[in-house]
């Protein structure tokens, strides 16, 4: 039903791929559409207040939300807060993003306290977002109707706003993400922002409530530094050392290796439910011209024995690895099952390197020759040279992948997938980060990579920089791009509205290929057909309400190839 009038103040519900500014009434859900809620799984939609001034000099007023749920559904409340963005977007900038201009955006979901009034300003748009939370043993819809969420909020010293919005509780429990999902974890950021004591309890306590969190958006794949990940670093520059492994040289040219912080690491990923392991690149990114910073313990000391200055053909480097590697792939294999690792060369290369790829390659490939190694690149002559195992592909430049049928395939994008594909930046539309879900099932992709998780560094990480203040890296990508959590003052993450809609998207993914299991291909493939979207591309007036449409029809289709239950006819 519509929201009720009430004279100066007003109340709009939206659905969770509403962006809400404070200077701007925002577009209200469609509620010939209910929200769909999996059993076991969350869904979400926002709460937009606005208050009028009482008098000249009231700026700020309090409000008391309160959500009722149906039975087995749980709901919570987290305020939306702005953020700064310096960069939002590119220079020629399409209408797939909501702003152009420097300013405050939503983006950050502060949870309420117990009892905890929200702060309203006067005059502005708040946003609040709501979970539903879907018992294991939620009831279904009935007969086709489904259950009422009704919202309240109640204004200090005024009126009380009232509306609704439906739900269908899906009968199902959607099986796991099928394929790798891997947003690189960097640990330096955890030790600058909460000045931690490397591998202290501290540490370890901050860690896991972070992997835990990447576990619940659907990551199952983590970048574990078993070495300092040679990511994102000026030339000559070294990031915060986060190596796990103990390297010891007593100087007999014989190195000695302890694997404790590593197999502590291995357990708190367990623990969280991660599924695949990443090692870090074993060169530079970039070209692979050099090698990664690795600290060994020597009797003089703690030495950094490589680094930009010794060269990825370097002998000496040749000699450790032989070491190294066939002692982590059987560490890895008793203590994870080497299946479920994945090695990497170097990251992002281009056709200019080429060369200096292929020679890094050559260092370590019989090292390599029995386990999964996955590159992120652009070009289709590294495949076509055999250089790249599994790659990882920009989704612009994904098309002659596909068209030559490159199985396995993951896909990636990051700042320079700026327009007419999926991403996650601030300031677009959250259709054009939850749509990706959708388009890794058409695409058939096994797996997909994002660079930042939590990168809370400026640019080649030559300086540490406040995730609240500067959402951008110093200036360097467009704000969202380099981290979708922030660090929590309890050591928690707190999470933002992209890191929502994405675990969404993956929800989507989810779904689809249960339809997919029940139904085929074909059928599951027709819901999904749009003129809006493809396996790569995305319409700059992607409308958000075309993706809940669809994730209506996958529901929809879900409960029509049910399968029997026991006593129905087949």
């Amino acid at each position: 039903m519509p929201h009720p009038t009430t004279p100066g103040a007003a109340m709009l519900l939206c659905d969770s791929l509403e962006k809400i500014f404070p200077d701007q009434a925002p577009r209200e859900i469609d509620r010939s559409l209910p929200l769909i809620g999996y059993r076991g799984e969350r869904t979400a939609f926002q709460v937009a207040v606005r208050v009028p001034r009482r008098d000249t000099w009231d700026n700020l007023r309090s409000a008391d939300i309160t959500v009722r749920a149906p039975a087995g559904v749980t709901a919570r409340v987290r305020a939306v807060e702005l953020v700064p963005v310096t960069l939002p977007a590119p220079a020629d900038a399409g209408p797939a993003y909501l702003r152009t201009e420097p300013g405050l955006y939503p983006d950050l979901l502060r949870p309420l306290a117990e009892g905890e009034q929200l702060g309203l300003n006067t005059e502005r748009w708040h946003g609040i977002w709501v979970d539903l939370l879907i018992g294991e043993d939620a009831p279904a819809a009935a007969g086709g109707a489904d259950a009422e969420v009704s919202v309240e909020v109640a204004i200090a010293e005024g009126e009380t706003l009232a509306s609704t919005v439906p739900l269908r509780v899906v009968a199902e429990t959607l099986p796991a993400l099928d394929i790798v999902n891997t947003h690189w974890f960097h640990s330096d950021g955890l030790i600058s922002y909460y000045d931690l004591e490397p591998f202290s309890e501290r540490y370890w306590e901050i860690h896991e409530n972070f992997l835990r969190s990447a576990a619940e958006m659907s990551v199952n794949s983590v970048l574990t530094p078993v070495w300092t990940p040679p990511l994102d670093t000026r030339v000559g520059h070294t990031r915060i050392p986060t190596q796990l492994l103990g390297i010891h040289d007593d100087g007999d040219g014989t190195y000695r290796f302890d694997p404790q912080h590593l197999l502590r690491w291995l357990e708190i990923c367990r623990r969280v439910g991660m599924r695949h392991l990443e090692v870090p690149h074993l060169f530079t990114q970039w070209g692979a011209r050099a090698t990664p910073a690795i600290y060994v313990q020597t009797p003089s000391g703690t030495e950094r024995r490589f680094g930009w200055d010794v060269a990825a053909t370097d002998p000496s480097y040749r000699r450790f690895v032989e070491q190294l590697i066939p002692y982590l792939i059987a560490l890895l294999d008793e203590h994870w099952g080497i299946d479920k690792v994945i090695f990497h060369i170097s990251d992002e290369p281009n056709e200019d390197h080429l060369e200096s790829y292929s020679a890094a390659r050559d260092v370590v490939a019989d090292l390599l020759a029995d386990v999964t190694v996955v590159d992120a690149i652009s070009s289709h002559e590294f495949f076509q040279r055999g250089l790249v195992e599994v790659p990882v592909v920009a989704t612009n430049h994904g098309r002659p992948f596909l068209e030559n049928g490159v199985d396995p395939l993951w896909l990636y994008y990051c700042v320079s997938q700026n327009k007419g594909v999926a991403n996650r930046f601030i300031a677009l539309s959250s259709a054009h980060n939850r749509v990706l879900g959708n388009q890794l099932f058409l695409a058939g992709a096994e797996g997909f990579l994002h660079w930042g998780f939590n990168f809370y560094n400026a640019q080649f990480s030559t300086r540490a920089i406040d995730p609240f203040l500067d959402t951008s890296a110093g200036g360097g990508f467009y704000a969202g791009d380099a981290f979708i959590v922030y660090p929590g003052r309890d050591g928690h993450a707190l999470t933002s509205l992209r890191y929502e809609v994405f675990r969404a998207a993956m929800l989507d993914h989810r779904a689809v290929r249960l339809l997919e299991q029940r139904a085929g291909s074909e059928i599951a493939r027709s819901i999904l057909a749009t003129d809006a979207f493809d396996e790569l591309e995305v319409r700059a007036d992607l409308d958000p309400v075309e993706l809940r449409r669809i994730e209506v029809r996958v529901a929809d289709a879900l409960a029509q190839h049910a399968p029997a239950q026991e006593g129905e006819p087949a």
